[in-house]
């Protein structure tokens, strides 16, 4: 009976320690899984947020093209009053 005692516990004992290194492995490829959902969830979040800057600086620089361009035209527009406003000094002097 002793030994069949015996044979009892270092079963159980075996059983023990593999259930043990079973949860410990199972444990540790979740925790694997979480940090690469976290990790594709990150790069997901910053992929998102680079393309609303990227969205953001095309909108502001289509901005500000417009107006460069409509400065541009009121410099011309101005050049040109300023150069009428010469020429018909100059005329007047004479």
């Amino acid at each position: 009976m002793k030994e069949n005692k015996k044979s009892m516990v270092v079963s159980l004992a075996l059983v023990c320690i593999i259930l043990s290194y079973s949860i410990c492995v199972q444990i540790k490829t979740i925790k694997n899984i979480n940090l690469t959902v976290a990790e594709t969830n990150t790069d997901n979040d910053l992929r998102n947020q680079v393309l609303k800057w990227r969205e953001k600086y095309e909108n502001k620089y289509r901005e500000f093209e417009d107006t460069e361009k409509k400065l541009k035209k009121i410099r011309e527009t101005s050049t040109k009053d300023n150069e009428s406003a010469v020429r018909y000094r100059t005329r007047n002097k004479k």
